[in-house]
């Protein structure tokens, strides 16, 4: 296990660092980010015409719907449960999730993001495991109670990859929970999972992300239609 100043070394070498404590519930936790996300998303926008990095760093970011999503993971029961935090970006969801009891598999696609989520949740990181995981073609050979996403549904052309994903990996009855700061096209994404199979449950909470709006959408497949996959045609149809 890496230790807290050999984690902010090897950060440190490409980002600047800050840090901040925010509750959640009866524990306060210290969350490390970076500390000029905008300046690292202009950098990239300027340089996507001829980069090779596969991502942009929309890891960067302490998102909203991130922090307002832990803070009502607090009011479950996550004592031992097996939870997948998908796109997670610095890891504040799953962090808070450990510190609830829960084992947590923390999978983004960019590599410095796991690093920053590691180092978050380094007080509970013996129940914790990492991966850069690409949602449209892997397959991590397990299943998981709950699925949490904040602020991951914002391509039409995700949809049918993460409607594949979370069959693959969400166990019997288990759940997916999907945080969004209600953002307009996610009523149509949410609108294609539904078309999916899909059965989504939605709770608004007002002024929780940054003064805007919030909703947590649980959603859960029938039994019935967990081996429901589209076909590549239909597939595409959906995001065209």
């Amino acid at each position: 296990m890496r230790s807290q100043s050999a984690l902010l070394e090897k950060i440190q070498v490409d980002y600047e660092v800050a840090c901040e404590r925010h509750p959640f519930g009866e524990l306060a936790i210290d969350i490390y980010r970076v500390a000029q996300p905008e300046a690292l998303l202009d950098e990239a926008a300027l340089a996507a015409t001829h980069t090779t990095v596969p991502w942009a760093p929309y890891w960067a970011e302490a998102w909203d719907a991130a922090h307002a999503m832990a803070q009502q993971l607090v009011h479950r029961d996550l004592q031992q449960i097996e939870l997948l935090d998908l796109g997670c970006g610095l890891g504040i969801t799953g962090t808070v999730a450990a510190a609830h009891g829960a084992r947590v598999f923390f999978a983004d696609y960019a590599p410095p993001a796991l690093l920053f989520a590691e180092l978050n949740c380094l007080p509970w990181r013996a129940a914790c495991q990492f991966q850069c995981v690409d949602w449209r073609h892997d397959n991590l050979e397990r299943q998981f109670e709950l699925i949490v996403g904040a602020d991951i549904l914002y391509d039409r052309a995700d949809i049918p990859h993460l409607d594949r994903f979370w069959r693959q990996h969400l166990a019997p009855e288990g759940k997916v929970l999907l945080g969004d700061p209600n953002r307009p096209l996610t009523n149509e994404l949410l609108e294609m999972l539904h078309s999916l199979g899909w059965q989504l449950k939605t709770t608004r909470y007002p002024r929780l992300a940054g003064g805007r709006d919030f909703r947590l959408v649980q959603a859960e497949l029938p039994a019935s239609r967990r081996d429901d996959l589209p076909s590549p045609e239909e597939s595409a149809k959906m995001h065209s």
